[in-house]
């Protein structure tokens, strides 16, 4: 086992904690919209002109909500199983041993295959909620410089804006990066997978010959 091998495993293991994590945060963000609007809509300071919106709008809110409840379970368990592979490395200062390096592997494909569709999903969760943020990104940064630019220098108004341009570019570049990087990742681990599912097939085959 060289160090090659112990550093993309490490590569392996921060990508998939990271688009877990931020599926986890994705699904709060839902919850979040979820009950901001049927808060609003129940003291009425919902600003939708029309009855048919301010339905449509509840309904919405209604699904993602319990969508949102519903993927942060699902989330946090899948996130759950990558933090307990991931505590032996995060304690250890120096390089892990072959053995070490060996169980973690083992240990995170086991749990990549034991939710393979899921993680699937959460891929695309990760890819979708990355771009939304990309985009919130960009319209709080041309917000800014549009309300500097009205102003004719720089307002608080303007540098109130920056901070939350500035976060939602940050989650939105690494919920793709990271999604990005794990998806080629997880090609990998779909090989192991059907080469181990063949080889056990062929393993049952020469057992049953060896029988007869």
């Amino acid at each position: 086992m060289t160090d090659t091998t112990e550093t993309r495993f490490r590569r392996e293991l921060s990508s998939f904690f990271a688009m877990t994590l931020l599926n986890v945060v994705f699904a709060v963000q839902a919850i979040g919209l979820g009950v901001a609007y049927i808060v609003a809509s129940v003291h009425g300071t919902s600003e939708l002109p029309t009855p048919a919106l301010r339905v449509l709008a509840g309904a919405l809110a209604l699904v993602s909500l319990v969508l949102g409840l519903a993927w942060m379970r699902t989330s946090a368990r899948v996130l759950r199983g990558v933090t307990l592979v991931r505590r032996p490395f995060r304690r250890r200062r120096g390089p892990a041993s072959e053995e070490d390096v060996t169980r973690g592997i083992v240990g995170l494909v086991a749990h990549y295959r034991e939710h393979r569709r899921t993680i699937r999903t959460m891929i695309i969760v990760c890819v979708t909620g990355g771009l939304v943020f990309l985009v919130q990104g960009v319209v709080a940064a041309v917000e800014s410089a549009s309300v500097a630019l009205g102003a004719g220098s720089v307002t608080m108004n303007a540098l109130a804006l920056v901070p939350a341009a500035l976060i939602s570019l940050v989650m939105g570049l690494v919920a793709l990066l990271s999604s990005y990087y794990f998806s080629r990742f997880s090609q990998a681990w779909d090989l192991r997978l059907e080469e181990t599912a063949r080889a056990e097939e062929q393993l049952k085959v020469a057992m049953e010959l060896d029988a007869e």
